[in-house]
Formats: structure tokens, sequence, C-alpha cells
């Protein structure tokens, strides 16, 4: 979800909180970004063969990856903590 809370109020039937609804922005950028390091992962952090898996330009990605905060480093600390099989 996004760092901020944002979009609209849930409520169950006895009028309780129970979250947020997020915009179709919010919720389409999360889509987005967990997409592009599902394929980092699948390319071991490889940028140029992830974007052309993913049909963008390099330097796109590179943008996507500094507005998301996806680090590096991170994935391939994912990419580490994942079972041989």
């Amino acid at each position: 979800m996004p760092k901020s809370a944002s979009g609209k109020q849930i409520k169950d039937d006895r009028n309780n909180f129970v979250g947020f609804s997020p915009s179709l922005k919010d919720y389409r950028n999360e889509v987005e970004r967990a997409y592009i390091v599902q394929v980092l992962k699948q390319t071991e952090g490889n940028i140029s063969e992830a974007a052309s898996i993913l049909k963008v330009e390099r330097t796109y990605l590179h943008k996507r990856l500094i507005q998301f905060e996806i680090k590096k480093k991170r994935v391939f600390s994912m990419i580490r903590s994942l079972p041989m099989i």
C-alpha cells in the first residue's frame, strides 16, 4: 500500500472503520511496482533484460525504480533468500 493512507475509508456493516480503499492511481502504482520487482527477481537484477521483458526502455525502468524506491541491493537480498529448487 502507499506510504500514506489515502482514498476512501471503508466501513463494515456496523459502520466500523476497517481500512482505506486506495485510489486507482495508487493501486496501479502498487501493481506496477510488484510486477517490476517480480521481473527483476526473475532476471536476477539484470535491468536491461528486465526492461526487455517489460517492453519498456531501460531509462524508463530506471526512472520507475527511483520513483518506486526499488533498490537493486534489496532485490538481490530477496533473490538470495529464495529457496533453491
